[in-house]
């Protein structure tokens, strides 16, 4: 069966600017993951339909590579997104993760 998990949270910024935050490149790669496993590729095509591939490099020389598929964008409020740890030619790992 499929399964959903739904996040929630409030941030103390304007809500133009999480957006932001959350779907422009540039930021996305400057926050996302822990400190010690930066962005150190990423490919990012915000459309619905869209994808976003990123790989987090870290300090031993591990490196985990990640899609999300863009399923639903309605500025500036909800962002469908499907997650999923992948290997280095872009194939499930395991069984995609939904966020909301």
């Amino acid at each position: 069966a499929d399964r959903e998990i739904r996040m929630s949270r409030t941030f103390s910024a304007p809500r133009e600017v999480v957006w932001e935050a959350f779907t422009v490149e540039e930021h996305l790669v400057q926050w996302w993951g822990p400190p010690e496993f930066p962005v150190g590729y990423s490919e990012h095509d915000f459309r619905e339909g869209g994808s976003w591939y990123f790989e987090l490099h870290g300090p031993d020389g591990m490196k985990s590579c990640n899609l999300c598929r863009f399923d639903v964008i309605e500025p500036p409020s909800r962002l469908v997104v499907q997650n999923q740890f992948v290997d280095e030619q872009r194939q499930s790992l395991a069984p995609a993760v939904g966020s909301r």
